[in-house]
């Protein structure tokens, strides 16, 4: 009975320190934003784009590189389909670690009546 009583006093203060703990972790602020694991992100409409689908240019003039490591097909990779990238800031320009290209949108010129 006795280390049965000695369980509880221990987990006892177990509970309390851990409760302190977490009471006393900062919670997020409002507006906080935790990093993004591929980079920046942009999104936008493709204006150009080359004929093996590594450089686009959006229609806000944003240029992007698409190398061949990053996993798409490259027939989607023209005008005017939508996309959201992620991309890395390097001495070639905005090399782009993720893609996905969205679906396309009534009077872009992708479909009936556009």
């Amino acid at each position: 009975m006795r280390t049965l009583r000695g369980l509880v006093v221990v987990m006892g203060f177990v509970s309390a320190a851990m409760f302190a703990a977490m009471a006393s972790a900062a919670p997020p602020r409002i507006g906080d934003q935790p990093p993004r694991p591929f980079g920046p992100m942009v999104h936008g409409t493709i204006a150009w784009a080359s004929a093996d689908g590594e450089h686009l240019v959006l229609k806000d003039g944003m240029r992007l590189i698409v190398p061949e490591r990053v996993n798409i097909p490259r027939s989607r990779l023209t005008a005017p389909h939508a996309v959201k990238a992620y991309y890395t800031r390097t001495d070639r320009g905005n090399v782009v670690t993720l893609i996905e290209v969205l679906a396309l949108q009534p009077g872009s010129g992708g479909g009936i009546g556009g």
